[in-house]
């Protein structure tokens, strides 16, 4: 079938065949690359880096943005393969983990201290690094807000991050 069209005050014509997809087949077709990448943990450079956690930056913890998790969560990774060796999520509210996806690796003891130490340290923004975190989830998903509880003194209370459930 012969058309034309109009490009840039230019006519060109054109042998095709036109091809009907139907937006049912075009989501399919977007969900299944979209699943492609994430099994290859390839990121999407859609994150927000709260910052790096060891003695040697050995683990990254940052929030996806628009996280198709709808618990709020951080993501914490190995620094050198960004997450092709190690990479799990720990809930915001909660000391459990949110395993989801292929994020469902285990800390160990020294990590989970190490984890709390980084959450309990001042941020240069933020009193500590778990505000800064709960900002960042925040400021980058919609689906369910973080307000951290206090306690009577208006303390906000860290989960207890030494102990994963």
């Amino acid at each position: 079938m012969k058309y034309s069209r109009t490009i840039y005050n230019e006519t060109v014509i054109m042998e095709q065949e036109i091809i009907k997809i139907t937006e049912e087949e075009i989501k399919d077709v977007v969900l299944e690359a979209t699943h492609r990448v994430l099994e290859k943990r390839e990121l999407l450079n859609e994150m927000a880096r709260v910052g790096y956690m060891g003695k040697k930056n050995e683990f990254e913890i940052y929030v996806r943005t628009d996280d198709p998790g709808h618990i709020p969560h951080f993501h914490l990774r190995d620094s050198s393969t960004q997450g092709q060796v190690f990479e799990t999520c720990v809930e915001l509210k909660s000391n459990k983990y949110f395993h989801h996806g292929s994020y469902d690796d285990v800390l160990n003891s020294s990590q989970r201290k190490e984890l709390a130490k980084f959450m309990e340290s001042p941020n240069e923004y933020f009193p500590n690094n778990y505000m800064a975190t709960v900002y960042a989830w925040n400021s980058n998903n919609s689906c369910e807000k973080v307000v951290p509880n206090k306690d009577d003194n208006g303390n906000v209370i860290i989960p207890n991050y030494r102990n994963i459930e």
